[in-house]
């Protein structure tokens, strides 16, 4: 949190906080930070060929059964990506 505070723009830094609130069980904290991963991407073209954001976004929805919102992820994955090996 402290290094996002002082850096917002850094994508990586925002995986990884999306990453250690799932660990912490934080789903909604993991939400935000994966959607303000993927929002950064977007606007800025920041890692544009990595679909992780948009991946964790995906799986996380699958398992709360959100399943609706979980493909709507995976097909941004599939148009945004399409040579992902993910």
């Amino acid at each position: 949190e402290n290094l996002i505070s002082k850096n917002p723009d850094n994508y990586d830094g925002l995986l990884l906080l999306g990453q250690a609130y799932l660990q912490l069980g934080e789903r909604k904290k993991a939400e935000q930070a994966f959607s303000a991963a993927l929002l950064l991407q977007n606007k800025g073209g920041i890692n544009s060929k990595d679909p992780n954001a948009a991946l964790s976004l995906g799986k996380l929805a699958m398992a709360h059964k959100q399943f609706a919102e979980a493909e709507k992820q995976f097909l941004l994955v599939e148009k945004q990506y399409p040579n992902s090996p993910e």
